[in-house]
């Protein structure tokens, strides 16, 4: 947990992403240190694996509001999709751009942990915790319950600001909680059950529903977010726009 505070909230920069030339510096001492080689691909593949495992110590959805940020901006980024092919280093110096590996003639560690990290996109969408289902990332994505004999439907686009839909579909009947995280990026969220709307009481970052399900039953959250912008901790008039959990960026030709 230490650890974890010290590199995400301390030494992290705009998309989940830490250090430069591999080396990190003092806290919060971010904005000299922009260069061609800040975020090593590798350490985020390293602090979303001690994420999950700190979660599974406190199931507290704050782990995943960092988790997401990282997954969707750095990860994702990682890879060239026409080729692909993987980055060492993804720049957040204005102009700089990516140096992807190739083929045959380089094989760095983020190459290693790079393959490895495409084949876990579906890694920690769903948690389970007793007869609570746990939604942590908006992916869809289907959940196969076998307990419950149920399953579980996510629907939807965040980046399209479409609603996350659930719908639940058991053999029969089942009685648990489903609890979906409410991320901070969202203004004002909205939740209806089964097209009616509903008080959203948050807890531990987590909207809760309990009942007994009914195949065809939905939920459905809804996460508002506008253009926002975010400061360097230690220089403010270096900023970057975000919009939801994503990190904007321009395009420089």
């Amino acid at each position: 947990n230490t650890f974890w505070n010290a590199v995400a909230r301390d030494r992290s920069y705009v998309i989940g992403g830490n250090s430069a030339g591999e080396h990190f510096g003092a806290p919060d001492k971010l904005s000299g240190r922009l260069d061609d080689k800040t975020c090593e691909s590798c350490n985020t593949y390293n602090m979303l694996k001690l994420t999950r495992h700190l979660y599974q110590w406190q199931p507290d959805a704050a782990w995943f509001d960092y988790y997401e940020r990282a997954h969707l901006n750095h990860i994702l980024a990682h890879q060239d999709p026409q080729t692909g092919m993987f980055v060492y280093f993804v720049p957040l110096a204005s102009g700089s751009q990516r140096l992807y590996s190739t083929p045959d003639t380089s094989f760095w560690c983020c190459v290693g942990s790079g393959m490895e990290s495409h084949a876990k996109h579906g890694d920690s969408i769903w948690w389970r915790g007793g007869d609570t289902a746990y939604a942590n990332l908006f992916i869809p994505s289907e959940l196969t319950w076998a307990d419950k004999k149920t399953k579980i439907t996510q629907s939807g686009d965040i980046l399209k600001a479409e609603p996350v839909t659930f719908t639940v579909t058991p053999q029969g009947k089942a009685d648990f909680t489903l609890a979906i995280r409410v991320p901070k990026w969202a203004d004002e969220p909205r939740l209806s059950v089964n097209g009616k709307d509903t008080q959203l009481l948050v807890k531990n970052g987590y909207v809760r529903v309990r009942r007994t399900w009914q195949a065809g039953d939905t939920v459905v959250l809804t996460l508002p977010h506008a253009l926002k912008v975010e400061t360097m901790p230690d220089n403010p008039r270096l900023a970057a726009f975000v919009k939801g959990p994503m990190v904007m960026a321009g395009d420089m030709g």
